[in-house]
């Protein structure tokens, strides 16, 4: 479903004195991913996890390497074709769980499914209705995210991106914010995605993730360890 060819990532930073200003936060690596599982790559915080992430959800431009969603090359595409199909094809959780700040919990939501003119997804509101319930959300859906705790933003983002049964699931440091009856409800909804046939790729440095997922890799001063 989802793989990378010889992907890398470096960043330049203009410190004075240094002996080195370019940083490699990815060393190349080749991987593929397959619907119906659950991936976690666990890792230190600044061992590239999240960069890795970043480049394989589209969201970042390697500096060399290609990503492939089944036979499309990612980066080949210009930034609006790119932006279209990520937010056909995937869905994403990001490690600040933050929504925008003029919409209420419902409309950051729904903000994928009409981001596109003329490529809105149709909404699912008995899954979105349910989704709600299962994350005890019911009385909030008319809060602001100022009006939210870190919590109820977490599992706002994680509804937000399974919504529309994304083809793959990218998810960084997805329960950072939740209590363990959370997690479980986070990671079951992950579950039954998988069991659709959607591909979810987490990067977390929380031990506890091993114990939900199919496969576990392990990433370390850049690579990652298959």
């Amino acid at each position: 479903m989802l793989k990378c060819e010889e992907l890398s990532k470096q960043f330049v930073r203009n410190i004075k004195g240094s002996d080195s200003n370019v940083i490699t936060a990815v060393k190349k690596t080749n991987l593929e991913f397959t619907g119906g599982e659950i991936v976690a790559i666990k890792g230190r915080s600044g061992s590239g996890k999240s960069t890795l992430l970043n480049m394989l959800s589209g969201l970042l431009c390697p500096t060399a390497g290609k990503v492939y969603f089944e036979t499309s090359d990612i980066y080949s595409m210009n930034d609006d074709e790119r932006s279209h199909f990520i937010n056909s094809r995937f869905g994403y959780i990001p490690q600040s769980s933050g929504g925008i700040y003029s919409l209420n919990m419902i409309e950051n939501i729904l903000l994928p499914s009409y981001l596109f003119k003329g490529d809105s997804k149709k909404v699912d509101n008995g899954f979105l209705d349910e989704l709600i319930e299962f994350f005890e959300l019911k009385d909030l859906t008319n809060a602001f995210p100022g009006e939210l705790s870190g919590g109820e933003l977490r599992r706002m983002a994680v509804i937000r991106a399974i919504l529309g049964h994304p083809d793959v699931i990218f998810a960084d440091e997805p329960t950072g914010d939740l209590d363990p009856d959370n997690t479980d409800r986070v990671f079951e909804v992950f579950r039954r995605e998988a069991e659709r046939g959607a591909g979810v790729i987490i990067v977390s440095h929380d031990e506890e993730v091993e114990k939900y997922a199919d496969k576990v890799y392990t990433m370390s001063n850049g690579i990652l360890k298959v």
